[in-house]
């Protein structure tokens, strides 16, 4: 529930106020409950056992420690709405450590300490569809070994007609699970197509599966899929991104998150602001940006730059993706795009403790090897 570093600063702190109880030897009054760790026969404590220790009387009447010297319990006094659920196992393992501070205790979010140095905010990393790698046995491997915001499967492809709940549950088999990975990553589901009222369709199907977002593909390459007018050759009419994205957002109608992933456009990106405008526009909570174009494919670079002037030019948050292969290019795509929250595909698959990694640095923590 710490880190070791902070864990240990935390701990000195506490046992100079008296805050943390080893070895019974506490003489503040504790409030109603608290909860400590329980101990073997032989003195040796016993993680995961846990039980309730009561106020003793005299304390409990007196609010005087039991060896009759007065003692001020460092928390608001004895506040009735206390109970155990507020208080944590001294990752020590030598008592308690209350999680609810007063505003003089020395912990206390107030504190100018804490205040000058607040906890950095750690980005959204998610993890990417990828169309014939990502499938459900694949998530679930890489999501065991990292944790990720949320992840997005391989593109349902919608014609003309509306696919029964089958057709959604064989791409993503989580959503009889509740929509997450066996190691509790979300799993939204994306629809490819051309058709606004097919699309719209299929999202009002898949949204009554309680799926933990949608998300639409104008971002993929296939020439295949592009022949059938699907994915990234969307992008040459933004009109056209502006109905679909309009008429899936009303079908879906707030019951579930609702985003889009894009490319900067087909051969070249003259139209990549306005296509992201239309997506915007049309209702799209949420834009990723994978920095080629189709043409580019997946050839390096990713331009990041022009996820910056994506950003600029929407009013909904906006995503980095594309050649994110270690911590230096992420901080690389983050210092170029402007952009904390990225989406990592082929990346994550070649390295699945990259975003581990990544928050490791971010938390100063990157001397400690996440493997």
């Amino acid at each position: 529930f710490f880190k070791q570093k902070t864990a240990y600063e935390i701990h000195e702190r506490l046992v100079g106020s008296e805050m943390c109880i080893r070895d019974r030897r506490c003489t503040t009054s504790a409030p109603s409950s608290a909860m400590r760790i329980s101990r073997s026969s032989d003195g040796q404590s016993m993680p995961g056992t846990r039980k309730v220790l009561r106020r003793p009387p005299a304390a409990a009447s007196s609010g005087r420690s039991g060896d009759g010297a007065a003692a001020q319990w460092p928390l608001q006094a004895q506040p009735p709405e206390l109970s155990a659920e507020v208080f944590k196992v001294c990752p020590f393992k030598c008592g308690i450590i209350p999680l609810r501070f007063s505003s003089s205790h020395p912990m206390s979010p107030d504190d100018p300490a804490r205040v000058n140095t607040p906890a950095p905010a750690m980005p959204r990393l998610l993890l990417a569809p990828m169309e014939g790698l990502l499938d459900a046995r694949l998530r679930a491997v890489v999501t065991r070994a990292a944790h990720y915001d949320w992840c997005v499967t391989e593109f349902v492809r919608v014609t003309d007609s509306v696919l029964p709940p089958r057709s959604y549950q064989r791409v993503a088999p989580e959503l009889k699970t509740g929509s997450r990975t066996a190691s509790g990553v979300p799993v939204r589901v994306q629809l490819l197509g051309s058709d606004p009222a097919r699309l719209a369709d299929n999202a009002d199907q898949l949204a009554r599966l309680n799926p933990a977002g949608i998300d639409l593909n104008f971002g993929c390459p296939a020439p295949t899929v592009n022949r059938h007018r699907g994915g990234a050759v969307l992008l040459d009419e933004p009109e056209l991104l502006r109905d679909i994205v309009g008429a899936v957002g009303r079908a879906v109608a707030g019951r579930v998150p609702f985003t889009a992933k894009m490319r900067l456009g087909v051969r070249d990106t003259s139209r990549a602001i306005e296509a992201a405008q239309a997506l915007a526009e049309g209702g799209a909570e949420m834009i990723v940006v994978h920095a080629r174009t189709k043409a580019d494919g997946y050839k390096p670079p990713a331009h990041w730059p022009w996820s910056a002037r994506i950003a600029d030019a929407v009013r909904v948050p906006v995503v980095a993706n594309g050649e994110i292969w270690s911590v230096d290019d992420y901080l690389r795509c983050r210092s170029e795009s402007g952009l904390a929250d990225v989406m990592m595909g082929r990346g994550a698959v070649a390295d699945p403790l990259l975003v581990e990694r990544i928050r490791a640095r971010l938390r100063g923590d990157d001397a400690i090897d996440p493997a």
